[in-house]
């Protein structure tokens, strides 16, 4: 498989900043939604479809994922803080990093709303199941 850039391609030099701001955003989204193919292919299918939102969030939170009941169904929805599409040198690795690490949420998801609140009173957010998940998605999508 062809290996995922972690840096934006080179700019021209004829872009502003602004342009280069939109450039880093979109470049950022789209290695994002290309590591959840990556994720899909591999073989990683949490129990419901998985939605990216890209929201305005406190500084000291990166990301979260839920699962919301739409018309549509069970979705999981992961969110990330819109910061992390600044064309910062390390923001691109800090948004794949939070992303993976909220995919993994997704797919330790138990198998209802019960059993989830049950394991996450004993074990945390971040139990046996939820590291087993991150685990594998690292070695799957960056090895």
């Amino acid at each position: 498989m062809k290996s995922l850039p972690t840096k934006p391609s080179e700019p021209p030099s004829s872009l502003n900043s602004e342009e280069l701001s939109k450039r880093w955003a979109r470049e950022t989204k789209r290695l994002v939604k290309t590591l959840l193919g990556k994720a899909l292919f591999a073989g990683h299918h949490p129990a419901y479809p998985v939605s990216i939102k890209w929201v305005k969030m406190d500084p000291d939170e990166w990301g979260d994922a839920s699962l919301k009941n739409f018309k549509s169904g069970m979705t999981f929805v992961i969110r990330l803080n819109r910061d992390l599409l600044g064309p910062h040198p390390h923001s691109r690795d800090l948004a794949l990093f939070v992303f993976i690490h909220e995919l993994a949420h997704c797919l330790a998801w138990a198998a209802n709303d019960e059993a989830e609140e049950s394991r996450t009173r004993v074990h945390g957010d971040h139990g046996a199941i939820w590291s087993a998940e991150h685990g594998a998605l690292w070695e799957s999508l960056l090895e």
